[in-house]
């Protein structure tokens, strides 16, 4: 599996066409695979052996809705991912009511958030921004909400998911008020 750090250059702003949005395609393509039960890289690497040749009125053929097997996906051609959007770090957090720095802090550890979940954005030859996915922001709110149920907890939490001492310390410090201000 390649990480967060693998999609840096998912694409240029040309356009209408984002890194954003070139990046929800291919992983509509590749999420699309595995409901259909499909391995995502044995699936591509089939597609492009056979693309080449294939009528271009029939390339429909070739999506992974068609080609699931109904032994491994008792669904098969009726599962397709929908394109998610992205949200920067910073709209998340005002969404949240949370510390910038903490969920970037939070996110910056590839083992708190799962794989397509946080993607970093190319912006410019030495620029990228991250971001989540729809199921990211879910995923980061869950562990957010489930840390915040008491002060305890919080903390430990804080300890576990966050490395920087000085920014624990300062979200420590936080009246509990200011904590749960997004809860």
């Amino acid at each position: 599996m390649i990480g967060r750090k693998h999609w840096l250059f998912a694409g240029a702003n040309t356009g209408a066409n984002t890194g954003a949005e070139t990046l929800a395609r291919a992983m509509t393509v590749v999420e699309t695979a595995k409901l259909n039960g499909l391995d995502p890289q044995a699936y591509l690497a089939d597609v492009l052996d056979r693309i080449h040749d294939h009528k271009i009125n029939r390339l429909d053929e070739l999506l992974p809705v068609e080609l699931g097997t109904p032994e491994r996906c008792p669904f098969r051609g009726r599962l397709m991912a929908a394109v998610t959007s992205v949200c920067t770090i910073d709209y998340v957090a005002k969404m949240m009511g949370e510390d910038v720095e903490l969920l970037e802090a939070i996110i910056s550890n590839d083992d708190n958030l799962t794989y397509g979940d946080i993607v970093s954005v190319y912006l410019g030859p030495h620029e990228t921004i991250s971001a989540l996915t729809d199921a990211g922001i879910e995923k980061l709110t869950d562990m957010i909400r489930a840390a915040r149920i008491n002060t305890k907890t919080w903390h430990e939490f804080l300890d576990d998911f966050v490395d920087d001492a000085e920014l624990v310390s300062r979200i420590r410090a936080q009246s509990p008020r200011e904590q749960w201000s997004g809860y």
